[in-house]
């Protein structure tokens, strides 16, 4: 069954109540705007179109990976709940962050990387990051789910440390 720390967490994340309030302890998410208004500087295209591309699939299946531990690990502790029909609906929820890191942007940074003329380079940067944009758009509207959850209280994961910060790495190389 889940501890005092546990059931805060999930009420703070999802909502919903399995007997005890959050605890002030835990704290409001953190701001997710600071981290991704950081920039990096100007790189030849080529090289900033390849480290693109290469941070972002690593980065986002490190991302697929942890969030995927921490939905079993959550399942796993609550499967025995009598609420677990509506904790594992809202567990499911973390699968958004896993499914917004799709394929779009790997396909446009190596349109870019492949591009044959300025104009062209030009546009798949602005595709690129326009893409990030919806990214770390995406991140900021679900800042609920974000917030904290590197130090959940079911086990260590490395999201929020890792995807504002590689979207505002990503914009940088693209700006």
């Amino acid at each position: 069954m889940a501890d005092d720390q546990q059931r805060a967490w999930v009420v703070r994340v999802f909502g919903i109540d399995l007997g005890i309030a959050p605890t002030a302890a835990q704290g409001a998410p953190s701001s997710l705007r600071d981290t991704m208004d950081k920039s990096a500087t100007k790189l030849d295209p080529k090289v900033a179109f390849t480290q693109a591309r290469l941070r972002y699939d690593t980065g986002r299946k490190k991302v697929g990976a942890e969030i995927e531990k921490l939905m079993a690990a959550m399942r796993a502790h609550f499967q025995s709940h009598a609420d677990f029909a509506n904790i594992d609906k809202a567990i499911e929820e973390f699968a958004a962050i896993r499914d917004m890191l799709d394929d779009r942007l790997l396909t446009e940074l190596d349109h870019g990387y492949t591009a044959t003329t300025p104009e062209a380079e030009q546009a798949s940067r602005a595709a690129a990051a326009s893409i990030v944009a919806e990214y770390q758009a995406f991140l900021i509207s679900n800042a609920r789910l974000l917030g904290g959850i590197d130090t959940n209280p079911f086990t260590p994961v490395a999201v929020e440390s890792v995807l504002p910060p590689l979207l505002a790495e990503l914009a940088g190389h693209l700006a």
